[in-house]
């Protein structure tokens, strides 16, 4: 793989503290709407995060941008609203078209994802028709947003370094969203703790991804000490939500990571059980001494005793219902449903909680298989010409997919998001070989 060393020395502290503090700073203007709802405080919080998009270089506003995915349903105008962040997009996208002298839309690796949205907006347009609703469309018209995001992390982030920002980022933006669900109680009824307006199941998507990422990272490069202590922070964090989603993608995370490194050098091997040595004393000593310990009794009493002795609680029942529904028509098995109001109209109290199905009863086949085009198009984009990938590269894409596969999110930004972070972390690795 070739030894990318992060070096403290190549490290811009002015980089962290410049997207933390703008980080912080939107995350706290939301919250204070969250708990307020004063018209001019949700003013003020629109107006920083244009300044924001536009004012700072846009590899610093792509990291402030991950730095708030994770709270993104906070960061809105009211309860239940669009989430603002999408202005966030746009204004760093408008900013690239009108201002910049690097010309995101006229590049040519755009055009293969451009071609597919063509295609997915005209096919939408027949949601209209079914669901009296423009919802689906408008779902389909937001990956254009993801074309111009997936464009900015392509073409800006050229370094490991640039990368590291980027998931550091990314990473404490995930702790404060934990934090803040648990000291506001946003699932206090069945007493586990996910970020406001989200849940558990949210949290577990970017937190089971980070850690796979960071993971990857170790591998492939030397990872800095602060990184260890994140990765613990978001073990901890995670094990409080009582996921067992999360204890599943902890499992895989410890089997690849272990296989691949015993089968390295002697030396790998004994840092390995070194570290895994050193993270569980620490986490021996939490359960032990502080009041995690009946957390994390009643997270394996989640796994060994799980509610009317259904571990899937009861979504094998909800994907065979939502299956028999989708095969009960042939125009339902090629077209679908569409998403709009989808629970309601197919009588079900929730959604699918499965990427796959969920996508193939709301767009059915043909939908199915556009967005997944459209997927592997931004993918094969970010490698930009990397050839052949080694197994282990591939360890978030598979815990991505893990987690979708109890979760939803095939049409979701975040899922986007790390279909391209990953194949991009896998293009610089490869180059700097």
């Amino acid at each position: 793989m070739g030894d990318i060393y992060l070096r403290r020395k190549s490290f811009s502290y002015y980089t962290y503290f410049l997207c933390f503090s703008c980080g912080f700073f939107i995350t706290t203007l939301a919250l204070s709407v969250y708990l307020t709802g004063i018209p001019f405080l949700s003013a003020l919080l629109v107006l920083a995060i244009f300044m924001v998009a536009v004012l700072l270089p846009t590899k610093y506003s792509l990291a402030t941008f991950v730095f708030l995915l994770p709270n993104q349903r906070l960061i809105v105008m009211s309860e239940g609203g669009a989430s603002l962040l999408n202005i966030f997009l746009v204004s760093m996208l408008l900013k690239l078209f009108f201002f910049d002298k690097f010309h995101l839309f006229f590049k040519s690796a755009l055009l293969t994802p451009f071609f597919f949205w063509l295609i997915v907006c005209v096919f939408s347009l027949y949601y209209v028709t079914i669901t009296n609703s423009s919802y689906d469309t408008f779902l389909y018209v937001k990956m254009i947003l993801f074309i111009g995001l997936s464009g900015m992390i392509v073409f800006h982030l050229r370094t490991v370094e640039q990368f590291t920002v980027l998931l550091y980022c990314y990473a404490v933006g995930i702790i404060v969203s934990i934090v803040l669900g648990a000291l506001l109680g946003s699932d206090s009824l069945s007493g586990r703790i996910g970020p406001i307006y989200s849940g558990p199941n949210q949290f577990v998507v970017h937190a089971s991804f980070i850690l796979s990422f960071f993971s990857l990272v170790a591998i492939t490069s030397k990872l800095p000490l602060s990184a260890y202590l994140l990765v613990f922070c978001i073990v901890v964090l995670g094990l409080l939500t009582q996921s067992r989603s999360f204890l599943l993608s902890i499992l895989i995370i410890c089997f690849f990571v272990g296989a691949y490194t015993f089968k390295g050098s002697v030396k790998s091997v004994v840092m390995f059980v070194f570290g895994f040595f050193v993270f569980m004393l620490f986490f021996y000593f939490l359960i032990s001494y502080t009041s995690l310990g009946d957390v994390f009794d009643s997270t394996l009493d989640r796994v060994v005793n799980p509610r009317q002795g259904d571990i899937s609680n009861n979504r094998f029942d909800l994907w065979l219902a939502y299956l028999f529904f989708w095969l009960s028509d042939f125009r339902s098995i090629l077209l679908g449903f569409g998403s709009y109001n989808i629970t309601e109209r197919l009588g079900v109290d929730e959604v699918a909680h499965n990427f796959i199905i969920e996508a193939l009863v709301s767009y059915g086949v043909i939908g199915f298989l556009l967005t997944i085009l459209f997927l592997r198009s931004l993918w094969k984009m970010s490698l930009q010409g990397v050839r052949r990938d080694k197994i282990i590269l591939l360890l978030p894409l598979l815990i991505t997919i893990q987690v979708a596969l109890t979760g939803h999110g095939l049409m979701s930004i975040v899922f986007a998001l790390q279909v391209v972070l990953l194949a991009r972390y896998i293009s610089i690795i490869s180059s700097a070989r």
